[in-house]
């Protein structure tokens, strides 16, 4: 619900980006699979093209922690659906300096 400047939204809030990685300067792209089942919730999450541990545990910590989202529908049923989403770690993050 909200579309996609909703989910941005709350990755930019709900992100923490790993002490870890900003000890060691890691920026980059993670790349999450997940699926979005009938019921609208998200299983399977993986990280398909990771950075550091550090930062693809982060990833995939925010996609299990978001709220339900609306399942795909074909001929007006629910029906699973895979995404694939990037999540962005650059210096810049919202709650760099917080943690």
């Amino acid at each position: 619900p909200g579309g996609i400047q909703a989910m941005m939204r709350f990755i930019a809030q709900n992100m923490v980006y790993p002490k870890s990685a900003r000890r060691s300067n890691i920026e980059g792209r993670v790349l999450v699979g997940f699926i979005v089942n009938q019921d609208g919730d998200i299983e399977d999450v993986n990280t398909l093209v990771g950075i550091s541990p550090d930062c693809d545990a982060e990833s995939e910590r925010i996609l299990r922690a978001m709220p339900r989202w609306k399942p795909g529908l074909v001929d007006g049923r629910p029906v699973k659906v895979r995404f694939v989403l990037p999540i962005n770690f650059r210096f810049d993050s919202p709650k760099r300096n917080k943690h």
